[in-house]
């Protein structure tokens, strides 16, 4: 499979929906549509940035905290389960 962390946020935006946060649990591998920029997108849309918390499992390589801090998303929670 394939995680397509930013297609929740299309659908989101597309269905008119706006989080006050969100949340998901993940791997980290993020295989498209990019996370960081559908977030990019969407909070232009929504006219606000909601604080995102990531709960990293073990599975495929982290790709999005890197991602995020590239593009300095403020509001940004990571917090890793399961790994030493």
């Amino acid at each position: 499979g394939g995680t397509l962390l930013g297609q929740a946020l299309n659908y989101a935006a597309a269905s008119n929906f706006i989080p006050d946060g969100i949340a998901m649990v993940t791997d980290g591998a993020d295989n498209g549509p990019s996370f960081v920029t559908a977030y990019q997108q969407v909070s232009r849309k929504w006219d606000k940035q909601v604080p995102v918390y990531v709960y990293l499992v073990k599975g495929e390589p982290d790709k999005i905290e890197r991602q995020a801090q590239i593009a300095g998303l403020d509001d940004w929670q990571q917090f890793r389960h399961g790994h030493s």
